[in-house]
């Protein structure tokens, strides 16, 4: 079982990610994804839903790289936002669960590798990151309130 730990904030904490945009926009689609009126009705799995979301798994994981790789191996911050992704958009054993987990743990291990300290190149990919999550997490939400 995952240990659920709080979010470290740290004097090193770079500004981008204080005010990330990228985790107001996947808490919107995660509140989304639990409202009733989502349950209710929810849309079918579409090949394009899945693919997104594997997609955001693997934004995560880069992410979460990122902030370890800045902060310690204590922020679990996005690790644990993936937990509730998972628990809501996959929340069986299967393949979507599967592929979802596999993205964020693949993109985890190759930002890792590629990242050695918390530079202005880590900052930046942080920020392109943040704009990809943006894109995809407004996609999923779409999903949920579809517009009329």
């Amino acid at each position: 079982m995952l240990k659920r730990l709080e979010p470290v904030s740290d004097a090193r904490e770079s500004r981008c990610m204080k005010k990330n945009v990228f985790h107001g926009l996947i808490c919107s689609a995660l509140i989304f994804a639990t409202s009733s009126a989502a349950q209710e009705g929810m849309p079918p799995r579409t090949q394009d839903f899945m693919r997104d979301a594997v997609s955001l798994s693997s934004t995560l994981g880069r992410v979460h790289a990122i902030r370890v790789t800045c902060n310690g191996r204590g922020d679990q911050y996005w690790r644990d936002m993936m937990v509730e992704f998972l628990n809501m958009e996959a929340p069986e054993r299967g393949s979507l669960r599967q592929s979802m987990t596999g993205a964020f743990n693949d993109a985890f291990q190759r930002e890792s590798q590629l990242r050695g300290s918390c530079d202005a190149a880590a900052r930046n990919a942080e920020a392109v990151y943040a704009a990809e999550g943006k894109r995809l997490s407004d996609k999923l939400a779409a999903r949920y309130l579809p517009t009329r």
